[in-house]
């Protein structure tokens, strides 16, 4: 049986805690407070909740706090880790879904209630370490500190130059686990929300960032 922690990074995002806690009920769980002004930071800790709170740092930073609280799971023997969007809550997690989609691959990723990968997916078969999104993942935390191990990653599992500005961070992570052999595919989990075209997330600059380090991993 694995040992299965549940990350979720928030900002903001207060009124989505009890239900992420009702959806995540049974599994232990830590929480990244990414420069909170609203009330989450107290409602978690009055919650007796796993919270570690980051207060600096400018633009976006989901890979930065990911990795702030992969700090903390790494350095346990956690066998699966499931990272959430404060706002993606789960429709269906269950340890028994995970138990069943983990014995034959390394990487499960969630799709959301309505979500284009979906369509690409089924139709054009494209793979999914292409289509990594964090927002809702299941993983192998021995494949994580493979990617914390490759020597231009500086220990961390979201690369340091996406930080700041939106985007390519996550799919990133989906090509380094790909170089590294993982086995990914969709999940039967479901998350809240909406995956629209990969346009409406197009960053010039993280994208050439992206295509430089791909070129660097050896790979198309």
């Amino acid at each position: 049986m694995f040992k299965v922690i549940v990350q979720i990074i928030t900002q903001d995002q207060s009124q989505y805690i009890e239900q992420m806690i009702e959806a995540t009920k049974g599994f232990e769980r830590i929480w990244v407070a990414d420069r909170c002004i609203d009330d989450t930071v107290n409602k978690l800790q009055n919650l007796k909740e796993n919270v570690i709170v980051n207060a600096e740092g400018e633009g976006f930073l989901a890979g930065k706090m990911r990795d702030l609280g992969l700090d903390y799971v790494l350095s346990k023997d956690y066998d699966i880790v499931v990272m959430f969007d404060g706002d993606r809550i789960p429709k269906n997690l269950s340890l028994e879904l995970i138990e069943e989609e983990m014995k034959n691959r390394d990487c499960s990723l969630a799709y959301c209630e309505k979500d284009v990968r979906k369509k690409y997916f089924e139709l054009i078969h494209m793979p999914a370490y292409k289509n990594l999104i964090t927002a809702g993942i299941i993983i192998k935390t021995s494949f994580l500190k493979k990617v914390r191990k490759l020597s231009f990653m500086n220990n961390r599992c979201f690369y340091h130059e996406f930080d700041g500005k939106y985007g390519e961070e996550d799919l990133f992570l989906g090509d380094c686990l790909h170089f590294l052999g993982a086995k990914i595919n969709f999940s039967d989990l479901v998350v809240t929300g909406t995956i629209p075209s990969s346009t409406a997330f197009f960053n010039k600059t993280n994208v050439e960032i992206r295509e430089k380090m791909i070129e660097k991993l050896g790979f198309v």
